[in-house]
């Protein structure tokens, strides 16, 4: 299974098993390089000894196969496949392979777990509504378009992003930031 789980990380947009789920022309090791080994380019080692963690953007604990889910739909460009399927177990597999021997334990450069959030202390009743629509008109507008939707992609259906070198294609008009598609926008 670890040497599927490879095989899919270095080949990922082409291997037969996760090609259905990629939805540009990225592999794993587009961001992780060699394998995931390089310790200077988005390494995995020692990565699986941290999971499950809490993930702020999801605001629960998730699964090592839920955050290779996330690089599959955002990094990637397409879409989640099936926990529990082949290419996620695969690349599960690999991936907790990498961190072989080494001790399950927090990140405390990183913390993630349930308790590391503070809760935001903020008085919602000092809001300032002029600030916060000029903050709007300032950043919404230019990665969502005008009417605050993202633009989409009359290929696929999907918003059409365009951050260069999050496996985006270049020349389109939504870069909303490293998060990918959002799935709740409407067409425009």
């Amino acid at each position: 299974m670890v040497a599927l789980g490879k095989e899919i990380f270095l080949h990922t947009k082409d291997h037969p098993l996760s090609k259905p789920y990629v939805g540009n022309a990225l592999n794993c090791t587009s961001c992780h390089l060699d394998g995931g080994t390089n310790l200077k380019a988005l390494p995995l080692v020692g990565t699986a000894t941290a999971f499950p963690a809490y993930s702020p953007r999801e605001k629960a604990v998730v699964s090592l196969q839920n955050r290779i889910g996330d690089c599959f739909m955002r990094s990637m460009n397409g879409t989640l496949p099936p926990l529990g399927s082949a290419p996620m177990v695969a690349l599960e597999a690999y991936i907790a392979s990498l961190s072989q021997g080494m001790p399950l334990k927090m990140n405390p450069k990183s913390p993630t777990g349930p308790n590391a959030l503070k809760p935001l202390q903020v008085d919602w009743t000092q809001a300032d509504p002029n600030r916060g629509q000029a903050l709007y008109a300032r950043s919404v507008p230019s990665a969502t378009g005008r009417r605050g939707r993202a633009r989409w992609d009359p290929r696929s259906g999907a918003p059409a992003p365009t951050t260069p070198g999050r496996g985006w294609p270049t020349g389109r008009t939504w870069p909303p930031s490293s998060t990918g598609p959002c799935p709740w926008a409407t067409p425009t």
